[in-house]
């Protein structure tokens, strides 16, 4: 496997601009999702070590 180039990344090489219409997930949304995730994570924890029952 060769390795990756910054030329890889840029203009005319990036697959979105090439095959597709940029219609995934962005930095923000991801980073989102990830927080949204640890939030609901870490509510789930603490009722358990707490013993608050969820529905």
């Amino acid at each position: 496997m060769d390795p990756m180039r910054l030329s890889d990344w840029s203009g005319e090489s990036d697959p979105a601009r090439i095959e597709g219409e940029g219609l995934g997930s962005n930095l923000p949304n991801l980073y989102a999702a990830a927080l949204g995730t640890y939030k609901a994570l870490t509510v789930l924890w603490h009722a358990k070590c707490e013993g608050i029952p969820l529905e």
